[in-house]
């Protein structure tokens, strides 16, 4: 098995993307603040614009990312260090 590191996108390309998936998910054009606004919440992480472009409110959508995410950082980041990595 091969591991491929995929980066996330740099701002230009995560807003056009998103623009891209917006129309192609809710077939409407989304404002040039709001695409900004996404950026700034979730960045260029590629699985996060797609999931926020599909969405009515793509702020609250980005906003219960970052909340998942969050808690999902406090429950596990403990643990990461007892568990055996070799």
């Amino acid at each position: 098995m091969e591991l491929i590191s995929v980066g996330d996108l740099s701002k230009e390309k995560a807003i056009t993307a998103l623009k891209n998936y917006r129309v192609k998910y809710n077939h409407e054009a989304a404002s040039m603040d709001v695409l900004e606004r996404v950026y700034e919440l979730v960045g260029g992480r590629l699985a996060f614009l797609k999931k926020v472009a599909r969405e009515e409110d793509m702020v609250a959508k980005c906003k219960e990312i970052c909340e998942i995410e969050k808690t999902w950082l406090l429950v596990w980041s403990p643990f990461y260090y007892l568990v055996d990595h070799y």
